[in-house]
């Protein structure tokens, strides 16, 4: 699984403008296939290209006819580049596809409400714990913190749990925390409880987490056959601290063999790079090696605590 945090810092970066094709798969990087089904072509073009060199100021697009276009340089450094049609298009998120996508990644009943356009507040559905009962949720964007704070106040202003998903944490600021009061206010960026798999969206093992810690803040208690279902799902959260024993256990193998061999200790390892072994995102890789869950797998925890221990090392057998 992947990140989608470079795909959902380029939908704050471009929510109100738009940006080309070209300008979005060098934002997303890998994530881009996974979610190039979530923009939306505009009817308006750029105006500008960027300059071969970064150092640069971008290029002026002139358009020569319907179909040509021509991005120019007006410092005279560089070359002409010929553009077509296509390639000047703006593209900016569609909210109905990624609604949709957020409804079926994270199991939600879809809302039937207006779209809105980003930045602003889209409402996505509802997080059903009973036949009869739900939590709305809502995407919200903004562009400084100071409109995430008003915009989070007026979405939670009638008093009802309510779960607030954000593309990224870059507007999240003490103020802004203290509109969302964990009582009633779940918020969740993109990257904490998604990843960005192969066919789209899917939930990341900190999305029933974050449930969790919610329904215990604001006192939710599901009905027993929604219960059920829940856990069934959290119980896949298992493989993960799985994943992260298997690599720390690599890790280990190759340590002993250091130290055997030529005396010498490795150097810890980062989150990251046993993340990575395991095939975990680092955010949740974090959370179980350092964060909320650390105490959930004793096991895990002892092997992520012994790596500068040179007795554990010289004696690991697995």
């Amino acid at each position: 699984m992947r990140s989608p945090r470079p795909f959902s810092t380029a939908l704050e970066t471009y929510a109100r403008f738009g940006a080309t094709l070209e300008a979005w798969q060098a934002a997303c990087g890998a994530e881009f296939s996974a979610v190039e089904s979530l923009l939306t072509a505009t009817d308006r073009l750029a105006s500008s290209w960027p300059a071969a060199l970064p150092s640069r100021p971008d290029r002026r697009v002139v358009r020569l006819d319907e179909s040509r276009f021509r991005a120019v340089c007006d410092d005279g450094f560089g070359d002409p580049l010929d553009l077509t049609r296509e390639q000047v298009v703006l593209y900016r998120a569609n909210e109905r596809a990624i609604r949709s996508a957020l409804c079926e990644a994270l199991g939600l009943t879809v809302s039937r409400d207006e779209l809105a356009p980003f930045p602003g507040v889209l409402r996505i559905g509802q997080w059903r714990y009973s036949q009869a009962a739900g939590c709305a949720v809502s995407l919200v964007c903004a562009a400084s913190s100071n409109d995430l704070a008003e915009m989070l106040r007026a979405t939670v202003a009638d008093g009802r749990p309510h779960i607030v998903l954000l593309f990224t944490r870059s507007c999240w600021t003490a103020g802004v925390e203290r509109a969302a009061p964990v009582e009633r206010v779940m918020v969740a960026a993109f990257d904490e409880v998604l990843d960005a798999g192969s066919t789209g969206l899917e939930p990341d093992d900190g999305w029933d987490a974050a449930l969790g810690e919610f329904m215990r803040a604001a006192k939710i208690e599901a009905a027993p056959g929604f219960r059920a279902q829940k856990n069934k799902r959290v119980a896949k959260t298992g493989q993960t601290p799985a994943k992260l024993k298997a690599a720390l256990r690599d890790w280990y193998r190759g340590a002993k063999s250091t130290l055997l061999d030529n005396g010498k200790m490795l150097p810890a390892p980062e989150v990251q790079v046993i993340a990575g072994t395991a095939g975990v995102h680092p955010t949740t890789a974090s959370r179980w090696l350092n964060g909320e869950y650390r105490e959930r797998d004793a096991e895990l925890k002892v092997l992520w605590g012994s790596t500068a221990d040179e007795q554990y090392i010289r004696r690991f057998k697995r």
